[in-house]
């Protein structure tokens, strides 16, 4: 009830108010091609300048400017009385930073006692500084990030040519993951050279690059994302256990990488990460995959420490697609009675344990 009551009063006042007006304000514009504010910078903003003229044959005072958005103003005062064939010009700015990026439409109400308000729409196109490509968002998936090194390049390019003056580079801020180059190839291009600090600490990541471009006065932020799990170092034996028997007094395994056992699941969450709007998937682990050549795996048996229970000699030897695991029982060698077994340990962390069973 009373709800109903204060929008029935309203609608009385409104009603009220548009009798009351003798009808369309007489004020014209005459430039409306400034209402078109064309491409803006998204960091800045744009000032325009509006020239009012009387036509009708009183004197008209304009009393306000209201506006349907925050991100205008007006530079000067807009009240005062406008004699009948007379101009007035109003100084008026847009904040691009309080607008979203793409097209955009605002409006300005202009009112005049005794009158309609005037409507006028003001239209334009707020725009980055910088277009990223592939995107400013990339997703490494998971991969190993330990001893196999990659390189990712993100291009920056200005959105357009006017923009140029404003590509200033600043170095961008140290990562604890990532090598980071910035570079600048031309007036408005530059280029963000990605490389892992390696070995990588195992875990999912999500890192955040800040790039700071413009001059010092006036500098814009551009935030690149950068995410995926390292996995660290998965090593495999054939066989799995080892089976020592008292008539063998020595036993070859051949150990090498398990990601391809994992290849599966790991394409299937990629698919899913990448279906976010923006991300590119850069798929390391093939990358990786590749570079398993014998170097890497020299790289790791040199690193690599075997531990095995008293009595087993052992010899680590890389070979063209992996490892060989040479065991050699002493002729004293009693297996344990708890559940023993040979260690594969890089940097004190253990990669493959592999069971020892006995006869």
């Amino acid at each position: 009830m009373h709800k109903s009551l204060l929008a029935g009063i309203a609608s009385l006042l409104l009603s009220g108010a548009i009798l009351w007006a003798d009808g369309p304000c007489p004020l014209i514009l005459v430039n409306p091609d400034a209402l078109e504010l064309g491409k803006i910078l998204a960091s800045t903003g744009r000032e325009f300048s509006l020239t009012l003229r009387n036509s009708s044959t009183a004197t008209v005072r304009l009393q306000n400017l209201r506006f349907s958005c925050p991100c205008l103003s007006l530079r000067d005062s807009a009240s005062g009385e406008i004699a009948p064939g007379m101009n007035r010009e109003l100084r008026l700015y847009l904040d691009a930073r309080q607008v979203q990026k793409g097209l955009f439409s605002r409006t300005i109400f202009l009112e005049c006692p005794g009158y309609l308000p005037l409507v006028l729409t003001v239209r334009g196109e707020s725009v980055p500084l910088l277009s990223l490509k592939p995107a400013a968002a990339l997703d490494f998936g998971n991969f190993e990030g330990q001893f196999l090194d990659w390189l990712r390049v993100i291009q920056l390019q200005v959105t357009l040519p006017e923009f140029s003056r404003q590509f200033v580079l600043h170095p961008p801020q140290e990562s604890r993951r990532f090598f980071l180059d910035l570079q600048q190839v031309s007036a408005g291009a530059a280029k963000l050279a990605i490389r892992p600090r390696l070995p990588l600490p195992p875990g999912s990541f999500v890192e955040e690059i800040i790039l700071r471009l413009g001059p010092d006065d006036q500098q814009e932020e551009i935030r690149v994302s950068l995410s995926g799990t390292v996995t660290g170092l998965r090593l495999s034996a054939e066989p799995r256990q080892l089976n020592l028997r008292p008539d063998h007094a020595a036993a070859l395994l051949q150990i090498s990488t398990d990601h391809s056992r994992h290849a599966g699941a790991r394409r299937r969450v990629q698919d899913r990460r990448s279906n976010r709007p923006g991300v590119s998937r850069e798929d390391i682990a093939a990358e990786e995959e590749q570079q398993r050549t014998a170097w890497y795996w020299q790289t790791i048996a040199a690193q690599l420490q075997v531990s095995a229970p008293p009595g087993l000699q052992t010899e680590l030897l890389p070979q063209e697609q992996g490892l060989q695991l040479r065991v050699q029982r002493n002729a004293d060698f009693q297996l344990p009675p708890d559940k023993a077994a040979i260690l594969l340990q890089l940097a004190d962390r253990t990669v493959l344990k592999i069971p020892l069973q006995g006869p």
